[in-house]
Formats: C-alpha cells, sequence, structure tokens
C-alpha cells in the first residue's frame, strides 16, 4: 500500500512548523531574559552610585557632628546596601546560568 505524497509532505509541513515555533519561542526567551538581566545592571549600577553619594554624605556629616545616631545610621545603610547587593548578584547570576543552552539552540 503505497502512502500518498501529499501526506508526507503535510507531516513534514508540520514537523518544519514545529520546530520554526520552538525556535521562534526560544528566541523570545532568551532576548526576555537578555533584556531582564540588562536593567537588573542598570539597577545595581544606580544602586551603587547611590549608595557611594549616601556613604560620602553621611562620612562627611559623622565628621562634621561625630553624634552616635549618625553612626548608626550608617551600619544600618551599610549592612542593607550589602545585603541587596548581594541578593541582586546571586539572582542575575541563576538568571545568567539558566538560558546559555537556549541560546545555543538558537543559533
Amino acid at each position: 500500500m503505497d502512502i500518498p505524497p501529499y501526506t508526507i509532505d503535510k507531516q513534514h509541513s508540520t514537523t518544519v512548523a514545529a520546530f520554526v515555533i520552538v525556535e521562534e519561542v526560544v528566541v523570545v526567551v532568551v532576548v526576555v531574559v537578555v533584556v531582564v538581566v540588562v536593567v537588573v545592571v542598570v539597577v545595581v549600577v544606580v544602586v551603587v552610585v547611590v549608595v557611594v553619594v549616601t556613604v560620602i554624605v553621611v562620612v562627611v556629616e559623622v565628621v562634621a557632628s561625630r553624634s552616635i545616631v549618625v553612626v548608626v545610621v550608617v551600619v544600618v545603610v551599610v549592612v542593607v546596601v550589602v545585603v541587596v547587593v548581594v541578593v541582586v548578584v546571586v539572582v542575575q547570576q541563576q538568571l545568567l546560568f539558566w538560558w546559555w543552552p537556549f541560546f545555543f539552540l538558537c543559533l
């Protein structure tokens, strides 16, 4: 019993269409992940700049006033910033590592 040619072509075209759809989804996922990583990096840079400026201002205030309240505020701010930066870096590293196989599938 012969298989009609249109059946083979239809199955082949369906398979190709499925691969094209999967490839498009992977490309979209990779683009979204790259955008998220770039946004996270920009946020980290902005946070670091704000923290540096804040620390400079607070150090000047501490030197000028030598108040214990100001010293406590400086310590709290530094601890919070360090925790936030560590969390952001860990999240960023997780985002960077899971999508690499998908990137190579797109090539």
